[in-house]
């Protein structure tokens, strides 16, 4: 895996990606919309991808004590009308998986494009205590030094928590190709009157519920620039992570009547995300630019267990787990060289957001430079020849108690997992087990195939074999359970 320095990426390639980039004028604008731990099941679309009885069973159990099934798929109809139109009218993909099934090394392969695991991050835990290493590129740099203005606003948890976010950590979102930052760095916050929010450096003052605030400081970065010149917005909710305890405004409370308040509270937080998106839509549209503007939605990670079914239907675990329920997650793509009403079963991953969006810019990575995320727009014009991906890989440790506030994210046993076409290979070390399914006739995984195929089993492993070489020791969560995620016989 080749890597560039800082200096040389600021110095000769940035000429070079200005020469290749198209006319400004012709480039599309391109928001990425990242949702907060929002469930495979609890995204509307995806309805038609479960019957109500492949309910996770732990949180089937708490929530039919309180409302029906049926009352919490309307829940999630109500929640996401515009989030269904943008699925409707661009590409939807069943079988989207992200890079690790926890925040922060998530949000890390999304923004570099590449297996945390290749610099190191397992867990929160090796982000929290180490950052993203500087000498990895984002994307974003590309778009800047091409032209495009840049911001984020709303969750960033990619630079270290004790000093990340001060001058000189190279870890700030303005070191990281933004021109401009609004809101927190961490796992999570307060939905009203948070103390962490930020603009650019300086502390900055909460106003309201944090994901309207999120959506004006979006609406205001859109309509602050020059006309012709393009923009990247990423847009990270904290919706719908935790906490969950004080309500909603009652403009989107009201809409919901499970049952239970708690359940309503959680969709209500989902419909604030929501209607922030329809409302960033309508501005595009009186700007005349929503048609020039590429949309990318997805989530961080599956639910945890503290959240509503349909939780992660039809998928068995949770936030923290290489089941499919923490790393198979609601993706939709809309704009420009997006075959509309598109229906897409390609297996794909987070990481192919930021290569799609240099594809759709016309910037291209620095020679040598390599990512393990591939651009979809052959994919979404219909032009794409044999699948995007031949693996997929997973690697860290199974926090498997996300369930009533508890979690062992630090001291649960470690676990890999390798998708190859249609099926699923696992490895649980606390177990010493491979299990393999057949996810075109068990799609939610609940019967293990691989004593009858270990034909299918042997070159997945050696699949699995390759790619850890490519690994490096975690920054926090330890060398022995590194070591404990090496291939086994």
């Amino acid at each position: 895996m080749s890597m560039i320095s800082r200096r040389e990426f600021l110095g000769g390639a940035a000429a070079a990606l200005l020469s290749a980039a198209p006319a400004a004028a012709r480039r599309p604008n391109i928001i990425l919309v990242l949702l907060d731990d929002l469930g495979y099941g609890q995204f509307s679309p995806n309805r038609d991808m479960f019957d109500l009885e492949q309910l996770n069973p732990i949180v089937a159990e708490r929530d039919l004590k309180e409302i029906t099934a049926e009352a919490a798929v309307e829940a999630t109809r109500i929640a996401a009308p515009n989030f269904t139109r943008l699925a409707a009218e661009g590409a939807r993909f069943t079988d989207a998986y992200v890079a690790c099934p926890l925040c922060a090394p998530s949000r890390s392969a999304i923004m570099t494009s590449r297996y945390p695991q290749r610099f190191g991050a397992y867990g929160n835990l090796d982000i929290e205590r180490g950052g993203v290493p500087t000498d990895q590129l984002f994307p974003s740099q590309l778009l800047q030094k091409s032209g495009y203005r840049t911001a984020i606003i709303g969750k960033w948890h990619l630079a270290r928590m004790q000093g990340g976010m001060e001058p000189g950590s190279g870890q700030h979102p303005l070191d990281r190709g933004f021109d401009y930052f609004f809101g927190f760095n961490g796992c999570c916050t307060t939905y009203y009157d948070a103390a962490n929010f930020m603009r650019n450096r300086e502390r900055a003052k909460p106003e309201g519920f944090s994901t309207d605030q999120f959506t004006e400081e979006a609406i205001r970065f859109i309509r602050g620039g020059e006309k012709d010149k393009p923009f990247f917005l990423y847009l990270p909710f904290n919706a719908v992570h935790g906490p969950y305890g004080k309500p909603a405004p009652a403009q989107y409370l009201d809409k919901f009547h499970t049952g239970s308040k708690r359940i309503d509270n959680f969709y209500a937080y989902l419909n604030a995300a929501d209607e922030g998106v329809a409302r960033i839509r309508h501005v595009l549209a009186e700007m005349g630019q929503e048609q020039n503007t590429l949309i990318v939605l997805l989530s961080d990670n599956g639910a945890s267990g503290n959240t509503p079914i349909p939780s992660n239907a039809p998928f068995l675990g949770f936030k923290g787990q290489v089941w499919q329920g923490g790393v198979r997650v609601p993706m939709v793509l809309w704009g420009p060289g997006v075959t509309k009403g598109m229906l897409s079963r390609e297996p794909v991953i987070s990481m192919d957001v930021m290569p799609t969006a240099l594809h759709a810019a016309g910037v291209q990575l620095p020679a040598g430079y390599a990512v393990d995320g591939r651009s979809l727009l052959p994919l979404l014009s219909g032009k794409q020849q044999g699948p995007v991906h031949e693996t997929l890989f997973w690697a860290g440790q199974l926090a498997y108690k996300w369930v009533n506030n508890a979690n062992d994210e630090k001291t649960a046993p470690p676990a890999w997992a390798v998708r190859k076409g249609r099926w699923m290979l696992r490895y649980w070390s606390h177990l010493g087990r491979h299990e393999l399914y057949d996810l075109e006739r068990d799609r939610g995984e609940r019967h293990d195939v691989a004593a009858q195929h270990p034909e299918i089993v042997r070159p997945m492993k050696a699949d699995y074999a390759q790619w850890y070489r490519g690994t490096k020791t975690p920054m926090d969560w330890g060398e022995e359970n590194w070591k404990a995620l090496a291939p086994k016989p």
